[in-house]
């Protein structure tokens, strides 16, 4: 069976716990409603009881760095690294903590990558994630630096946020409950664990069984349909995956879906560990904020890298880097770290030897298309009506949730998050335009929102930012069993970090930070 990993929203998270339940529920036989109850009683009881003691998820998460602080040879060593995204900005701040000075070269004129707030969008004070969002208790990283950095935190699962209905469910033209859609999904959930059980703790391109082979190939598309889920599990199904990889169900693969869902019932809670229920007070920018304040002497802006070259005796390698007036200099170092996404590292020159499934996995490794966009309210009418803001629906723009919850202001912003082939209209059409005809749509989940509605409109397309070219990493059909793992394999002494590099965190910004440490460490045990 798979070790399950993360997945990137509050609301996909809250899919998964919908599932999970109706596999509680069935295989105890309880009701579900009276799970239910009992489940959000017993976790109000469990945070009373954490608050008391101070003993709250936050700090048990905090990870060691005894490496980064032992003593390592050759302390002149020349380090780069490419990209001051969080993966970059991590590698360079363990660096210099163990004594080194790397030197981080950035296309943009700004740090931080994919995490990206907009500040004062919809009131004064407001901020809006364009980008990474969500953190999960399990988000060791993260954590680590909200701790070091002294950063608050809010909690979207908090006593106040439980008196409302955390997601709605809309399709078919109606709302259905969390109980609809937990039993809805029982007729399926047999296969389901069935075919978890034959599939390996963790599918990488060296290790993998038959069956992981087969499902690898088998779209997630193929795989409901031979599972035999309902019309509407379907729709839940695809509305959730499509928003969450970027990618139509068709060209995903159906590992996608059965690694990320989890079967425990043992120690499995509804409102439980992995959570996506945190975000940082004043945006999550504010960590890369700090981590380029620590970094500011290492950083250099509008750099893009243009072509790397490296001999196969691996003693030095040579970056060209183009600036922003078109000039360009060749940067010797005797270590790298490539921090940005394959969409961007395809168009760099590699003059160097790199074995045929690596330069695949670089050339064609899948990436997802999502698109934000943003519409302004004067009143977060879907409070009044009980709701907390978060949305799957079939009825034209997938998923959205309140930008703004837990803001100090009546005002609010509500994000239309969508994925796929609707991201591309979304990333083309004008903002206003769209949000104008999404007006209607909302209004039919929470009624008369449009009659709030303040003219304020933004968009951020993914795919078409310069400095990514996508969203993240989403695995198409055979992908897992030829990429996975491969992607943070070094070539001689070049090494890669990211969010694409992480297994459990792909997504995430704690897996771009994670990976960022650790290609870190890999740099100093190499030295």
């Amino acid at each position: 069976m798979p070790k399950k990993k993360n997945g990137r929203s509050n609301l996909f998270s809250s899919l998964h716990k919908i599932l999970q339940a109706a596999s509680v529920a069935k295989k105890k036989n309880i009701p579900v409603q009276e799970y239910l109850e009992s489940e959000k009683e017993n976790f109000i009881t469990r945070r009373k009881f954490l608050e008391q003691t101070g003993k709250g998820a936050i700090v048990t998460a905090l990870a060691g760095t005894a490496l980064l602080n032992e003593s390592f040879k050759n302390k002149d060593a020349s380090i780069v690294i490419v990209g001051a995204g969080i993966a970059g900005l991590s590698a360079a701040y363990a660096l210099k903590k163990a004594g080194y000075n790397p030197k981080i070269y950035e296309a943009s004129s700004r740090t931080g990558g994919r995490i990206f707030t907009a500040d004062n969008l919809f009131f004064e004070g407001s901020w809006t994630e364009l980008g990474g969002e969500f953190i999960d208790t399990s988000h060791k990283q993260m954590w680590k630096y909200i701790k070091e950095f002294d950063l608050e935190t809010i909690d979207i699962l908090n006593e106040s946020e439980l008196q409302l209905q955390p997601l709605a469910f809309y399709f078919n033209g109606r709302h259905y409950t969390e109980k609809e859609i937990i039993e809805a999904f029982m007729p399926i959930i047999d296969q389901i664990e069935s075919d978890q059980k034959k599939l390996s703790s963790r599918v990488f391109y060296n290790n993998y069984n038959q069956f992981d082979e087969e499902l690898d190939k088998l779209s997630l598309a193929e795989y409901l349909d031979k599972i035999g889920a309902t019309s509407l599990i379907k729709n839940v199904i695809e509305i959730a995956y499509v928003t969450e990889y970027g990618e139509e169900i068709g060209n995903q693969s159906a590992l996608n879906f059965l690694t990320v869902i989890g079967t425990d019932t043992d120690t499995f809670k509804y409102y439980g560990e992995s959570d996506e229920r945190y975000k940082i007070k004043g945006g999550n920018q504010k960590v890369t904020q700090q981590l380029t304040k620590r970094l500011q002497d290492n950083i250099e802006l509008d750099h893009y890298l243009g072509a790397i070259k490296q001999d196969t005796t691996y003693k030095q390698i040579e970056l060209q880097v183009i600036q922003s007036n078109g000039s360009s200099k060749t940067i010797l170092a005797d270590r790298a770290i490539i921090t940005i996404p394959f969409t961007m590292l395809k168009d760099v020159e590699l003059n160097m030897p790199v074995a045929d499934n690596k330069s695949n996995c670089i050339k064609n490794l899948g990436y997802g298309k999502n698109a934000k966009l943003f519409a302004g309210f004067d009143k977060r009418i879907w409070r009044q009506q009980q709701y907390a803001g978060a949305v799957f629906t079939d009825n034209g723009f997938q998923c959205g949730w309140d930008n703004t919850q837990l803001q100090q202001n009546e005002k609010g912003g509500f994000t239309m998050f969508t994925g796929g082939k609707l991201s591309d209209e979304l990333g083309t059409k004008d903002p206003a335009d769209l949000v104008k005809n999404f007006l209607p749509l909302i209004d039919k989940i929470y009624p008369n929102a449009s009659g709030t509605f303040n003219n304020i409109t933004h968009r951020m397309y993914w795919p078409t930012y310069k400095y990514s070219k996508a969203s993240y990493v989403s695995f198409k059909p055979g992908q897992y069993t030829t990429m996975s793992g491969l992607i943070s394999e070094p070539i001689g002494n070049i090494y890669f970090a990211g969010e694409h590099c992480s297994y459990d965190f792909q997504g995430f910004m704690n897996g771009a930070a994670t990976t960022g440490v650790e290609a870190a460490k890999k740099v100093l045990k190499s030295l």
